[in-house]
């Protein structure tokens, strides 16, 4: 899968998804959000953020792009991040996100269309 990795998720979470084979790539710093989109949609890559201004659909339409992946994790360390996303990474399918949003809290996920 092509993710584009938000510079509010941990670095160390890229390493993981390169590791269970995916192409990952972090946002250049102080990236706005309108940009951070539009980077995703170019490159055609599901965006992977904590920004929860991501979640509001009439902003940032999921429709729109590849799909948006929220982490709703708190506190975000990596050790209680990393679990959670493996699981959904085997759990959803690529073809499955576009278009969508999906929230990732510690009881599982949401999907939004």
């Amino acid at each position: 899968m092509r993710l584009l990795v938000d510079e509010n998720v941990d670095v160390r979470i890229i390493g993981l998804l390169r590791k269970l084979g995916h192409e990952a790539v972090r946002t250049p710093a102080g990236t706005r959000n309108g940009s951070v989109i539009r980077m995703a949609v170019q490159e055609r890559r599901v965006l992977l953020t904590r920004d929860s201004d991501f979640v509001d659909a009439k902003r940032y339409p999921p429709t729109r792009c590849p799909g948006i992946i929220h982490l709703d994790i708190h506190p975000p360390h990596f050790e209680k991040i990393a679990p959670l996303l493996k699981a959904f990474l085997f759990c959803v399918a690529e073809e499955h996100m576009a278009g969508k949003l999906f929230v990732i809290g510690e009881a599982g996920y949401d999907e939004f269309a």
